[in-house]
């Protein structure tokens, strides 16, 4: 199963090409990224389209910008999050100051002016993360078929 991030962010123009670099990056490591805006559907409630990403993802990397900080969307997704509870990683531009659940979180600082190496770091950690998910799910596999050899070989005995 793939590894899934939910991008929070804001719809500000000068956030675009941060979460277009963002993404393709994830996209190299081979992890999924959710963005409200790319899931097109039309006549869906939009709060219940976001709750289900949210649920349905391994983590969620909230993009606490200058223009993330004032976004209601943005907060409302971070709260969602900590009631599931899921897995959350604040990137904050330097000059925004976390609060509300993210006070006292441990954050990456995004530095506007050189954001590539944060990004690129951020997408090794999370590398990292889906690693980690890959390796338990292949030890439940391999569980699960040992259930199954011993269940088969005792049906036989019998």
């Amino acid at each position: 199963m793939a590894y899934k991030i939910f991008v929070s962010h804001s719809m500000a123009h000068e956030d675009r090409d941060l979460l277009t670099s963002f993404v393709s990056l994830l996209k190299t490591k081979g992890i999924d990224s959710y963005l409200a805006e790319r899931d097109w559907q039309p006549g869906t409630p939009l709060p219940e389209k976001i709750k289900t990403a949210i649920r349905t993802s391994d983590c969620m990397v909230a993009f606490l910008t200058k223009a993330g900080d004032h976004s209601r969307w943005v907060h409302q997704e971070i709260g969602f999050a900590e009631a599931i509870p899921l897995k959350r990683i604040p990137i904050v531009e330097k000059g925004v100051d976390t609060a509300g659940f993210d006070l006292g979180r441990e954050y990456v600082s995004l530095d506007r002016d050189a954001p590539v190496d944060t990004l690129h770091n951020l997408t090794t950690f999370l590398d990292g993360l889906k690693a980690k998910k890959e390796q338990t799910e292949g030890i439940f596999v391999v569980g699960a078929l040992l259930l199954g050899l011993v269940a088969l070989s005792g049906s036989a005995k019998n």
